[in-house]
């Protein structure tokens, strides 16, 4: 069943000239009517491309998208991304500066009736918390009012789905947490739906309905939030989007272990040669050792402890540790495993504890 505002992408593969690569390989995603999916990735991950190639500024190699019934691009059709009824809200707002508030939000409403126009601008303002900003100019705006209004522009002509790539990463952190509680509401308040592009894991696992993590062109999961952190799918989830520890596994002497001790596995278990551990922060300690391999690379203040990097060779762990702990960087230090902590085998999904 199909509504009104839900978008469908069925094997979505977009390629540059000149790219051995495809920048997006058979990408499949739905997003529910009223919903916000979260597309997250890297630099060069792919999403950019996604989203263009959604409005309409990139043309797919192949696949389909579907907004409600109507096709918006297949092997036989393309709809001009003026006629997409689809919204896009940048990172810097991209509003008129020679404009009023009122201006902006109706630019896109000019074959309305000036009463209508008026009135759809009331209850946006009212939508995004900004009421009688109508005479308001861009540079009489903060940060987060000018994203308010560029949001509301986007929903102005009764769009159906707004793109947003990656709107607050330019504000302060007080008023991203803000936007990001209000954005699901006033999206409600519009019947509209939205897919938010982020780089930030955290943001995308706080307010979206459901999440699609992107790497080198191609989906490495898309699920609800609560699922990707109960079952990452592969080790790059668990590391990138989870930011946990991640730990190569050797098999001996009848038992598996990582380079900071043996695993509690049952003695049935089997895994392949490929299996990670993963684990949180806080499941390991370290302590000051001159004769051990690991070397503090870095060491962060957050507040209430300190989180801690340690290098060896390739392999990079992080830990949480209290205020009283007294490593510096350089120095050389043991880690070890926290006895009854949790960690996961992937890609087996096997929990266990140290």
């Amino acid at each position: 069943m199909t509504f009104p505002n839900s978008l469908t992408v069925e094997n979505l593969t977009v390629s540059y000239p000149n790219s051995k690569e495809p920048a997006l390989q058979k990408v499949t995603l739905n997003v529910a009517a009223s919903s916000i999916l979260s597309i997250v990735g890297a630099s060069g991950s792919g999403k950019s491309t996604l989203l263009r190639a959604l409005c309409g500024l990139e043309s797919p190699t192949n696949g389909t998208i579907k907004l409600g019934d109507q096709v918006l691009c297949s092997s036989t059709k393309f709809v001009r991304p003026d006629r997409r009824k689809i919204g896009l809200v940048s990172q810097s707002g991209d509003l008129f500066p020679h404009l009023n508030v009122f201006q902006n939000l109706t630019y896109g409403l000019i074959n309305w009736r000036r009463a209508d126009r008026k009135t759809r601008c009331k209850e946006l303002l009212e939508a995004i918390g900004l009421p009688n900003f109508e005479k308001r100019f861009p540079h009489e705006l903060s940060g987060g009012q000018s994203q308010r209004v560029a949001l509301a522009r986007a929903l102005a002509p009764g769009t159906s789905l707004v793109l947003l790539d990656e709107p607050f990463c330019s504000l302060d952190v007080e008023v991203r947490s803000r936007l990001r509680s209000e954005l699901s509401s006033v999206l409600k308040s519009c019947s509209a739906s939205a897919i938010l592009v982020t780089h930030d894991p955290h943001e995308a696992l706080a307010i979206c309905d459901r999440v699609a993590v992107l790497r080198s062109g191609e989906i490495q999961q898309y699920s609800t939030p609560f699922e990707m952190v109960a079952s990452p799918s592969n080790d790059f989830i668990g590391q990138f989007v989870l930011q946990k520890n991640i730990l190569p596994i050797q098999y001996k002497d009848d038992s598996y272990s990582t380079c900071i001790g043996k695993l509690r596995l049952p003695a049935d278990t089997s895994i392949s040669s490929r299996s990670v551990c993963t684990f949180d922060r806080n499941a390991i300690h370290i302590e000051f050792s001159s004769n051990d391999f690991f070397t503090v690379i870095s060491k962060e203040y957050r507040i209430n402890h300190y989180v801690y990097t340690v290098a060896s060779g390739s392999i990079k762990l992080k830990s949480e540790m209290s205020l009283d702990t007294s490593l510096s960087i350089g120095d050389k230090c043991k880690v070890e495993a926290i006895h009854d902590q949790n960690f996961l085998v992937l890609p087996e999904n096997i929990k266990s504890k140290f």
